[in-house]
């Protein structure tokens, strides 16, 4: 799994499978788009001011890293190729 940092509604539709977007800073915000949440489970979502796309990395890492093989992060607007 790979986690796309969000804390805005983007165009999904260029993701395949291994992404999956996670709305950062959630503990403070009412929508999530549809998108994972980094405020469930195990999470420090109300640090986001200061740890920013780490909340969403630390939420699937804490929650969901048994489910993946490998665990990654990338911001909505930056993608590694």
């Amino acid at each position: 799994m790979i986690v796309v940092a969000t804390h805005k509604e983007f165009n999904t539709s260029i993701l395949n499978d291994i992404y999956v977007p996670f709305r950062v800073g959630a503990v403070n915000k009412n929508s999530d788009f549809g998108y994972c949440r980094d405020d469930v489970g195990h999470n420090i979502s109300i640090k986001n001011p200061n740890f920013c796309e780490l909340t969403a990395l630390y939420a699937a890492y804490k929650n969901n890293a048994d489910d993946f093989e490998y665990l990654g992060l990338v911001h909505y607007r930056r993608f590694f190729c």
